[in-house]
């Protein structure tokens, strides 16, 4: 899907569509739609059969999007004024009726918000991924339903009464990607090192549900859609559906592969979204501010603290048993780190890159030789030492560390550590530790100095225009010898089912090209290298 605002736009637009299009369902069949500025998208839940009758189970508001792709979901669509929802039911029925539609399907409306003007936009002749909030606040199962009626059978409920009757409550989805919305929410790929589900039982009156398709230690994949799972939270109102949506958020643990979880919890909370009646450009509205926020937020140098601890442990804790730690910081930093158990008091420093990638702090770490530590964590103002006791208990679900920290704040951090030939990455994920300035998830990178780095010297110093994501390359837009100027395209890359523009990140000439269309190429490869020119060579 693409907007187009100009004219001159409109041919390229249209290509791009047809390729995609052609790529994801075989046919390179492109509509023309009216665009109406900043409308809700809400839609109906329909059902048919083959006995003439036609029913709606009610509405969802759908319009928390990026790249029309869907972010949170919610029945029923808070605000609607109940006459233009009676007038919409009416119509999508209506719309199955004059096809005589069979099954499952989804009518899909642009409803104006300033006139409440709705629009139809598409059908969809399946169950679509936000049905479960349907399902939530109907009481119905709609896979049963379909199974019904796919046998010959006839609806369950015919009576549209019987069914507005069902309606009860309130339910929300937030769909867990495994992706970095600091990169544009570029997907992710890697193991599923951790993966912890909100428990189902721990929000009094609420229902929480998860619908998922992979387990811990499975793979995300390039070859498909990077979902983790989607969150399902229904209650009596909406007020409370929402406070128990960010407490399931805050409790979900995922580590190998970034993921959208904050994001979700800001937008869940943010005060447009609170209030109910958004337009679909609510995120083009707020999204950017919504993923600074969290490298604005100030890391709290408690995390750093227990971050380095835990690092600590984890090489203490090898060291003893005598494995060889996979490269990593550790194996970066060094003799005086291997003999650090023995050195009592010895105080080492070393770089930890904070949440987000926002900044990176030199932490110092001192040993007592009763076995706790002196954490020494810089800020703008001034160190902030704390004195932190830890130690590790491994269970069959994992690794946890009981932290007491400055001899009064006694807490438990579930543990994820994850070593590459650079830098190894530490997940917390503290339980009742907010009053230490500890969320429940932080993600840190213990880094190597520089200088360890082997062959540092020998990285090339030309522009190197990289992979943003895995993908396949779909078009290779220069050739050796061009001259090419900043923002100028040249890769196309396909990941995900959409295409993704590599541009030239300054002005150069093009000294080499690395794949040919169709290959596979993994994150971070290196697509086209740039020499760079001075303004007369270019002009010329």
């Amino acid at each position: 899907m693409r907007l187009v605002e100009r004219p001159e736009d409109f041919l390229d637009a249209l290509d791009a569509c047809k390729r995609e299009a052609l790529k994801g369902f075989g046919d390179d069949t492109v509509l023309l739609e009216r665009f109406v500025q900043r409308p809700r998208h809400v839609e109906f839940q329909i059902f048919g059969d083959h006995h003439g009758n036609a029913v709606h189970l009610a509405e969802r508001d759908c319009s928390v999007q990026r790249r029309h792709q869907k972010v949170l979901e919610e029945a029923p669509a808070p605000g609607l004024p109940h006459d233009v929802r009676q007038s919409m039911g009416e119509a999508a029925v209506a719309a199955a009726k004059a096809v005589g539609y069979v099954g499952a399907g989804t009518v899909e409306f642009l409803v104006d918000t300033t006139t409440n003007e709705f629009f139809f936009c598409e059908m969809n002749t399946r169950l679509q991924v936000e049905h479960p909030v349907t399902e939530m606040i109907t009481g119905l199962d709609l896979v049963e339903w379909q199974l019904q009626v796919a046998a010959g059978g006839k609806l369950p409920i015919v009576e549209q009464a019987e069914i507005d009757d069902r309606l009860s409550g309130h339910a929300i989805e937030a769909r867990v990607y495994a992706e970095n919305p600091g990169t544009g929410f570029l997907p992710a790929t890697g193991n599923l090192r951790k993966l912890r589900e909100p428990p189902a039982d721990a929000f009094g009156d609420s229902t929480v549900r998860v619908d998922t398709g992979v387990a811990e230690g499975d793979n995300v994949t390039m070859f498909y859609d990077p979902m983790i799972s989607k969150l399902i939270v229904h209650s009596k109102d909406r007020a409370t559906a929402l406070r128990d949506l960010n407490l399931a958020l805050r409790s979900y643990q995922v580590a190998g592969v970034p993921t959208n979880l904050s994001f979700l919890e800001r937008c869940a909370s943010h005060p447009a979204f609170m209030e109910g009646g958004i337009s679909t450009s609510f995120l083009d509205d707020h999204g950017e501010a919504l993923v600074k926020e969290a490298d604005l937020s100030p890391t709290p140098p408690s995390a750093v603290a227990v971050a380095a601890a835990a690092m600590v442990l984890n090489r203490n804790e090898a060291s003893r048993r005598g494995l060889n730690l996979p490269g990593g910081a550790w194996g970066q930093i060094g003799a005086s780190w291997r003999a650090f158990d023995s050195a009592q008091g010895v105080a080492e420093t070393f770089a930890i890159e904070t949440d987000g990638g926002g900044s990176t702090v030199d932490v110092e770490v001192r040993h007592h030789s009763d076995g706790t530590f002196t954490i020494t964590v810089p800020s703008e103002d001034e160190a902030t030492t704390q004195h932190v006791e830890a130690t590790f208990k491994t269970t069959a679900e994992g690794t946890t560390m009981e932290v007491v920290l400055d001899k009064m704040h006694r807490f438990d951090v579930d543990v994820s550590i994850e070593e590459t030939q650079t830098e190894t990455s530490v997940h917390l994920f503290a339980h009742n530790a907010t009053d230490t300035g500890l969320g429940p998830r932080h993600v840190y990178n213990v880094v190597a100095p520089k200088a360890t780095f082997q062959g540092a010297s020998d990285v090339s110093s030309a522009p190197l225009i990289k992979a943003v994501m895995p993908g396949k390359i779909v078009r290779v837009l220069v050739e050796v010898g061009d001259v090419v100027e900043a923002d100028q395209p040249l890769v196309i890359l396909e990941a995900m089912k959409m295409e993704h523009v590599i541009k030239a990140n300054g002005p150069g000439c093009v000294s080499a090209v690395s794949f040919a269309e169709g290959e596979i190429v993994a994150d971070g490869a290196i697509l086209v290298e740039l020499e760079v020119a001075d303004e007369v060579e270019l002009a010329a």
